[in-house]
């Protein structure tokens, strides 16, 4: 199987691209979203916080439009935007007013691209063509790290299985790898799965050999008032098995007269 390989979009693909809009601040901005439609690209939400925005949205590139004031008084809620947005693998074009420190600072955080406002709508739309392919790339390598971690446990039950035939058939490693692989091919299955059904099997059998031995269960002592005192008694004690103090005795002769 080969590897998982990102796919990139081109300048006549990058219509493929959604684009959610994150809008920090209330006041209009002007920002040419009814001319990138040329690209192909489409607006499918609009954002005004953080708290509001939904990564459910089915959108590849997330926007940011970062007027001054947010840039300056709420840099840690856009840090927190960029990195909500690079976990769930989307890409990430933030556009600023002419800001370099700041448009430096937000690639340093993680952002695919910076643009800005003053630049033309060709501009913008390849800034957010490379927050797709950034994005890509993303998900193209998450999926490859899911890929390896379940190759990496399905060659742990197959070495665990061996083990389990080597031992149990008094063969060699090589030898029951191959009854592994013949019992596979049999029963058309992986050999993850055979080796599942194999130290399943193993558990029972082990648990059956060596059964635990059952814990009794605890005994419960009733409490008893005897002369203004807390008495436990076992339930196995007779009737008659009473406290031999002088009150006791005292008590049970009241009660007997």
């Amino acid at each position: 199987m080969g590897h998982a390989q990102p796919t990139l979009a081109s300048p006549g693909q990058i219509h493929a691209s959604r684009l959610g809009f994150a809008l920090w601040s209330t006041s209009p901005l002007d920002f040419p979203g009814d001319e990138l439609s040329v690209f192909g690209l489409r607006q499918v939400a609009r954002y005004a916080s953080f708290a509001a925005t939904s990564f459910d949205e089915p959108f590849d590139v997330l926007v940011v439009i970062a007027s001054p004031d947010v840039v300056d008084d709420r840099q840690a809620e856009l840090r927190k935007l960029i990195g909500a947005a690079i976990a769930s693998q989307r890409g990430v074009c933030v556009v600023l007013h002419d800001d370099v420190a700041t448009a430096l600072e937000l690639l340093a955080a993680g952002a695919d691209s910076v643009a800005f406002l003053s630049e033309s709508a060709p501009a913008l739309a390849v800034a957010i063509y490379n927050a797709h392919n950034g994005g890509a790339v993303r998900r193209a390598l998450a999926c490859r790290v899911t890929e390896l971690e379940r190759k990496m446990e399905q060659t742990k039950l197959i070495h665990q299985a061996k083990n389990i035939l080597a031992e149990q058939l008094k063969v060699s490693d090589a030898a029951a790898m191959r009854h592994l692989r013949h019992e596979a091919r049999n029963q058309r299955r992986s050999m993850a799965d055979i080796a599942r059904v194999i130290l399943e099997s193993h558990r029972i059998m082990s648990r059956i050999a060596n059964p635990q031995p059952e814990r009794p269960a605890p005994v419960r002592r009733s409490a008893q008032f005897v002369s203004g005192k807390v008495e436990c008694r076992h339930p196995s004690d007779s009737a008659d098995d009473q406290p031999r103090s002088a009150a006791a005795i005292a008590f049970r002769r009241r009660q007997s007269g």
